[in-house]
């Protein structure tokens, strides 16, 4: 009986230099800014900024406040409860409603006055320019 060799093993290449390279267009962007800074300057600078991205979401809570104080002013009877009159429960409603109001306008006076520095290259100017 003749004797089986086993088949042998084809293999392809491929020229990696000549196939890579063809048609192959390089761009370089090497170029660097760096930005030295201290810790602690560095802390104060994300501190404000952290500030100021707060200020801009920091109306949600006196807006929501508000709206369930005003609707339950239209919607409640108001009536005696634990000894106290109706009138003061309506007046203490009414105090509460306008001081939920002040805070949410002292709230968007600070969103609006932040609007548009929460941007990320704010943050790096300011620590750019930070003292």
């Amino acid at each position: 009986m003749a004797e089986r060799r086993p088949p042998q093993e084809r293999r392809t290449y491929i020229e990696l230099d000549k196939e890579f390279l063809e048609g192959l267009t390089v761009q370089k962007n090497v170029s660097q800014e760096a930005i030295l800074i201290t810790a602690d300057k560095a802390k104060l600078c994300l501190i404000d900024y952290k500030n100021i991205l707060e200020s801009q979401r920091d109306w949600i809570a006196p807006a929501g406040i508000l709206i369930t104080l005003v609707t339950s002013l239209f919607a409640t009877d108001f009536k005696n409860f634990l000894g106290i009159q109706a009138d003061f429960w309506m007046a203490l409603y009414v105090l509460l409603s306008m001081a939920t109001l002040v805070w949410l306008s002292i709230a968007l006076f600070h969103a609006y006055k932040n609007r548009g520095k929460g941007e990320v290259d704010v943050l790096i100017n300011m620590l750019k320019k930070s003292p």
